[in-house]
């Protein structure tokens, strides 16, 4: 009976000791799991960052673009509103001639 009893205990303990280990190496495939899956979500954090990053930078590179046309716009207009104030305002000399013309005409008359 006592080497049933030591068989019995042998077999508990062989049993326990195949369940610790595969526990272990379950526990130590799932640390290796983790440690790939932070390494994989590490490597993806820093290319979403890198490609934020560039597409900020391309944002901000569009607006100062933008920026640039809209003032070349402005000072497009600019120009062409002076240009047509100076077309539609005869000059001084010639208003002057203008309004002394029919004056001198009329004084000219009989």
């Amino acid at each position: 009976r006592s080497r049933r009893l030591l068989q019995g205990g042998a077999m508990a303990q062989a049993v326990s000791d195949a369940l610790l280990e595969k526990d272990s190496a379950l526990q130590r495939h799932l640390d290796e799991s983790f440690r790939r899956h932070e390494r994989h979500i590490a490597k993806q954090y820093l290319q979403l960052t890198d490609h934020f990053q560039a597409w900020q930078e391309g944002i901000a590179q569009r607006c100062r673009s933008l920026e640039r046309h809209v003032a070349e716009q402005r000072a497009s207009q600019v120009e062409i509103l002076q240009s047509l104030r100076a077309q539609a305002q005869p000059p001084e000399e010639t208003k002057a001639g203008q309004l002394a013309a029919p004056a001198v005409a009329a004084a000219g008359s009989p």
